[in-house]
């Protein structure tokens, strides 16, 4: 199977991010995950990346 090469999680809730993290790496769909606490972190983020 083909991966990600990355994946956004884009939410405010610290837990959720937590949990929404762990199983994305369980899964073993992409080798670097990115958490974003709102959507500024979004913005600055895709900006980054282009």
């Amino acid at each position: 199977m083909n991966k990600f090469r990355r994946i956004l999680l884009v939410d405010d809730d610290a837990v959720t991010n937590y949990v929404n993290e762990e199983l994305i790496s369980e899964m073993n769909i992409t080798d670097q995950v990115i958490v974003a606490e709102n959507g500024a972190g979004h913005l600055t983020f895709s900006v980054k990346i282009g």
